[in-house]
């Protein structure tokens, strides 16, 4: 995207204020990337990535009720298209919760791979390469995954690593006097094994959120993105928190706000539209929104607490009922309910755009802060070299 000055967005991240590297620049940055997220290749880049992700999740979260014994009417009436197992009662057996477990992960590598994807073509594109396609971060993307997976990988090893050794400790605690003297008389140790494994999920938390961004913009292998997640979160924890809750909030405000415009849209082709079709196009818009309220199981879950939000923002007729309509206009009001839905998914997709520019634009000013190195063309870091002829100097990695 191009600003009003002809300069792309990402060469003025750094080259406004000799204060670049201070929060406040850095606040205003990450608000910018909502006008980032405005980008059809971005946008497609998310959609590419949850499609399939989401495709299975769903399959296997059905999977997971109907091995723990429910029917699949009964779970699509009480989720609808968005389906849950955490949530019930009943006892469930250990398979369907390691079914669940993968629809989970299949969500997991589809963040992986939009952001990586998506911070890619960022990347190149405020490096002046506009021409880069979403086939390209995608080749990128992939060819990267393994670095990318093996970065969080590596930390949650350790981690795990560690939380045995305080299950073999605790065991060996209950061998009589010399177990429990060991226990006892060492417990300053323990607890300072206890306080790393602490940090060391932190840090495998924020390995997760950063390393697509990381190897996207750096091409870093999994230790190097190791490396850069410790230095960052060691050197500049609040700054990376203050920036993570920022882009969260600016994704709930854009969902917020594009489903309001979409809403009001919608409100005014049906108006339009019922002005001129009469009476017709009032069932047929009646039964679409009651459709799609259906297979979101709305009334159920997601708005039971305020029904009029849902009014607002995502339908014009909260409390839709389903009409008895002659086949060709039941299946016209399908037709109808399945073009809302794809649109919904676009709206869908534009929070999840913030957070991957978002991201990317948080790694890069936590990297300016904790480095003194500047990513973007033009700029010099602290030893007087510039960044963008370093980068063209080294050898193109193959994606």
């Amino acid at each position: 995207m191009q600003d009003h000055s002809g300069e792309s967005p990402g060469a003025n991240l750094f080259d406004r204020h000799p204060a670049a590297a201070s929060w406040r620049f850095g606040i205003v940055e990450v608000l910018r990337s909502a006008r980032h997220a405005i980008s059809l290749r971005l946008l497609s880049i998310q959609i590419a990535a949850y499609a399939p992700g989401y495709a299975i999740y769903f399959l296997l979260t059905y999977l997971s009720w109907l091995l723990a014994g429910r029917a699949p009417a009964s779970v699509w009436a009480e989720w609808g298209l968005l389906p849950c197992f955490f949530v019930g009662d009943q006892p469930r057996p250990l398979w369907s919760w390691m079914v669940y477990g993968f629809g989970v992960a299949a969500l997991v590598i589809a963040f992986f791979s939009s952001n990586a994807a998506g911070s890619r073509m960022l990347w190149m594109k405020w490096r002046g390469h506009d021409a880069y396609s979403v086939r390209e971060a995608y080749d990128f993307a992939i060819a990267k995954m393994s670095a990318i997976l093996m970065a969080p990988a590596a930390i949650i090893f350790v981690s795990v690593l560690l939380a045995g050794g305080g299950w073999l400790v605790g065991t060996f605690g209950r061998i009589p006097y010399l177990g429990e003297l060991l226990v006892t008389g060492f417990a300053w140790l323990w607890m300072l094994a206890a306080l790393v494994l602490l940090l060391m999920v932190a840090i495998a938390a924020f390995a997760l959120i950063l390393a697509p961004a990381i190897v996207a913009t750096t091409e870093a292998n999994a230790a190097e993105a190791i490396f850069q997640t410790v230095s960052i979160f060691w050197r500049r924890p609040w700054r990376l928190l203050l920036y993570l809750a920022e882009v969260i909030a600016v994704a709930i405000v854009g969902l917020i706000v594009s489903a309001f415009l979409v809403n009001r849209a919608f409100l005014l082709m049906d108006a339009m539209f019922a002005n001129a079709m009469g009476a017709d196009y009032q069932k047929l818009s009646t039964q679409a929104q009651y459709l799609l309220q259906s297979w979101s199981a709305a009334n159920q879950k997601l708005f039971s607490f305020a029904p009029g939000l849902a009014s607002q923002f995502f339908f014009s007729n909260y409390t839709a009922t389903p009409l008895a309509l002659a086949p060709w206009f039941d299946v016209l009001a399908h037709i109808l309910a399945f073009s809302l839905l794809f649109t919904a998914v676009w709206v869908l997709a534009y929070p999840l755009a913030i957070i991957n520019s978002g991201l990317a634009v948080t790694y890069l000013l936590l990297r300016q802060a904790t480095e003194g190195e500047t990513p973007f063309s033009g700029e010099k870091n602290f030893s007087g070299e510039n960044s963008l002829e370093r980068y063209e100097a080294d050898e193109p990695t193959s994606p």
